[in-house]
């Protein structure tokens, strides 16, 4: 289908040119090449915006959660900027080939310069939007994780690398007379004493022996 529009394409110019004037060249070739200069531009600004980017999410981009962030990112990096770039120097160099070939005529000259024209729009247009909005999507995953509260950390070893052990509880300490009233109980048991009407051992065998 696109190739088919851009057969479309260099057959209207082809038509255009037939009627056009030899003067039709030199104009389209200004215009062709500022177009190719505008899009260099926006290209090296977006490479710029991916480095920032790449910088910024470094660490990041490196954990399992970001693989489908970071593959678009590799994806604009590896494939759609240098596919870009490859437009931007080719184009030139094309023009000027179409300009110099001896064997077309002005107006054959004219077509084959606009069809060059309207694929590399074409390719330049669709590659910028596509990587521009894959770095959109980057840049708003980052400023999402960024956002996130920090995991506590845990506490670093003593060293040796030993687990630090854990404090032992405080033991309770006893009311003051506590002590000495458990241990009057115990010498008086000791000694014969007993609670007041209790009934006494003694004065029961006195009382016998009566």
């Amino acid at each position: 289908m696109k190739q088919l529009a851009l057969v479309s394409a260099f057959a209207l110019a082809l038509a255009a040119a037939a009627c056009g004037k030899s003067s039709d060249l030199r104009p389209l070739k200004e215009e062709t090449t500022g177009m190719v200069n505008h899009y260099a531009e926006r290209v090296a600004a977006l490479d710029q915006r991916r480095a920032d980017l790449t910088r910024r999410g470094s660490a990041i981009l490196q954990k399992d959660d970001a693989r489908s962030v970071k593959s678009q990112l590799d994806e604009v990096s590896t494939q759609i900027l240098p596919g870009l770039v490859r437009v931007v120097k080719e184009v030139p160099v094309q023009i000027d080939a179409v300009e110099k070939d001896g064997k077309l005529a002005e107006p054959q000259k004219v077509a084959a310069l606009r069809a060059l024209a309207i694929e590399a729009e074409e390719r330049l247009a669709d590659g910028w939007l596509l990587a521009n909005g894959k770095l959109d999507a980057v840049e708003i995953w980052l400023t999402r994780a960024e956002g996130r509260p920090a995991a506590a950390q845990p506490a670093p070893l003593p060293p040796g690398g030993a687990s630090p052990q854990p404090t032992p509880p405080a033991q309770p300490t006893p009311e003051p007379g506590a002590a000495g009233g458990a241990a009057g109980d115990a010498a008086g048991a000791a000694g014969g004493t007993y609670p007041m009407g209790a009934p006494q051992q003694g004065s029961a065998a006195a009382n016998a022996a009566k």
